[in-house]
């Protein structure tokens, strides 16, 4: 089973959604939250669930989708996954 890691840069974009959405609709934020990170769940036991990044040409990166949200990740060994961001969408690809 693969250990999940979190980068500080995701943990941010986690609480910077937390924000937005918050200001948005309020009732909706815990439930996002969770959701996204429920998804990323599966990556202990599949960590090549997501497919490659099309933007990119890199094995190591891929991504989930969870709503309007890419998970990005990279698949650093067997045991290691790293989360690299959570953007919407509509947000430019930035790692």
């Amino acid at each position: 089973m693969a250990e999940v890691i979190l980068t500080r840069v995701a943990r941010q974009d986690l609480i910077d959604i937390e924000d937005y959405v918050s200001e948005q609709s309020p009732s909706r934020t815990q439930a996002l939250i969770n959701k996204l990170l429920d998804r990323i769940t599966i990556l202990e036991t599949l960590p090549q669930a997501g497919p490659k990044i099309p933007e990119l040409d890199n094995d190591e990166l891929r991504q989930l989708v969870e709503g309007s949200y890419r998970i990005l990740y990279r698949i650093a060994s067997e045991e290691t996954i790293y989360i690299l961001r959570f953007l919407h969408n509509r947000r430019q690809l930035e790692l």
